[in-house]
């Protein structure tokens, strides 16, 4: 018999990069919403600034929730699977971390991005911020992947990208000056800019889905899932059985042996 391996028993889905970016898109775009919502009756209601603070930054750690469950589902089940509720509480975390750290800038200093340091500053900045998100989920994807630390680089990347996307329809739409128009500039350009961030998250998640450890290259090391311990349970009564039934024969062996090797003369 040759070298027993897991993948010939559990193989699991290869990551899709398509099936995240539909995911994720869907789950950010959806993650904007409420917090579009309160940051906007923040400015109507003319709240404290500390309140608008402490109240972003929590709808920040929602945001986060509904991020991490989006793309979850989008990993469920493939190479790079994590467990659900672990992955969900990171990106909370994540985005609370990366909230509070982005609104800290506009409440002691008055920012002008017209000024090519302050903006080169800002994207600065803006990276370490995003870095936040990928650095927490790095933290449970290095127990999938190796060299996990690479999310962090992409993640920040990625999302530095489409905030830029975003920030270039919103001067579209200040040129502008039409209230329809803003709006449409703004919504385009955010949408872009969220299915831009979610394309290239997923086709770096797929570059290092080929060093996971649920690789058969990386042995027989599989996620700790619960359809994988299904699998490994099943086939460690399979394994006693066996042992069982080998232990029987070799009884029955012995039994019919042991009276011939008893009767043979002693040299």
């Amino acid at each position: 018999m040759g070298q027993f391996d897991w993948w010939d028993i559990m193989a699991l889905s290869p990551f899709s990069w398509m099936r995240w970016t539909g995911y994720v898109s869907v789950a950010t775009a959806f993650s904007f919403v409420p917090l579009s919502i309160v940051t906007f009756l923040g400015v109507v209601e003319n709240w404290a600034p500390w309140i608008q603070f402490v109240v972003i930054a929590i709808f920040g750690i929602g945001q986060g929730a509904i991020i991490g469950f989006g793309q979850s589902l989008a990993m469920r089940k493939t190479d790079v699977s994590v467990p659900l509720r672990g992955w969900i509480s990171a990106s909370a975390l994540g985005a609370g971390a990366l909230w509070i750290l982005g609104q800290l800038p506009g409440y002691f200093i008055k920012v002008d991005l017209t000024n090519v340091y302050v903006s080169f500053g800002a994207i600065l900045i803006a990276l370490v911020v995003f870095a936040c998100f990928g650095f927490v989920q790095y933290r449970i994807l290095k127990g999938r992947v190796t060299q996990a630390w690479r999310w962090i680089i992409i993640t920040a990347f990625s999302w530095l990208l489409g905030l830029l996307i975003f920030a270039g329809g919103g001067l579209l739409a200040i040129g502008d000056g039409q209230a329809v128009r803003m709006a449409l500039f703004l919504s385009l350009s955010g949408t872009i800019g969220v299915v831009i961030s979610a394309l290239l998250t997923g086709l770096g998640l797929k570059l290092l889905s080929r060093d996971s450890i649920a690789n058969p290259r990386f042995g027989s090391i599989l996620p700790d899932t619960p359809r994988v311990n299904a699998v490994k349970r099943k086939v460690a009564r399979a394994k006693n059985k066996a042992r069982e039934r080998s232990g029987e024969v070799a009884g029955k062996a012995w039994t019919k042996v042991k009276p011939v090797v008893r009767k043979r003369p002693k040299k």
